[in-house]
């Protein structure tokens, strides 16, 4: 994973996206990211490239609607997004403070809820991706 200023890194983007099955674009579902995403993903989209998808990350928890409204808007642009969100969690530190998997922090409730997260979105890319 690479992070780029919106559209500055086209030729990089587009090479990498032909060099992998599927290539996972995140974004946190805040104005300013998703104002950026377009400009990110337009020389995908302009080159016709599929095989890439959209990642909602540090999503808050309700009553925030962030999440919600960030992939009905990229829905409505046609940009293919993954059916999971990452939710934010405090976890996400913990575990890089400790140097420990998420699904590791001790004493913390939501820490399993975060790392169940980034399974399910696994378990959709293993299902969506043909090997070359």
């Amino acid at each position: 994973m690479f992070d780029t200023k919106a559209g500055e890194e086209a030729g990089d983007l587009l090479a990498l996206s032909q060099a992998v099955d599927l290539l996972i674009v995140p974004t946190k579902p805040d104005a300013l990211s998703l104002r950026a995403l377009p400009k990110t993903l337009a020389p995908l989209m302009e080159q016709g490239v599929s095989n890439y998808r959209v990642l909602i990350t540090d999503v808050p928890p309700a009553p925030s609607t962030d999440g919600h409204e960030a992939r009905v808007a990229l829905m409505d642009l046609n940009v293919p997004v993954f059916s999971r969100d990452i939710r934010r969690a405090s976890a996400f530190n913990k575990a890089a403070l400790a140097g420990t998997r998420v699904r590791d922090v001790k004493g913390d409730q939501r820490a399993k809820l975060a790392h169940m997260d980034y399974d399910l979105v696994l378990k959709e890319i293993l299902k969506s991706v043909t090997p070359r």
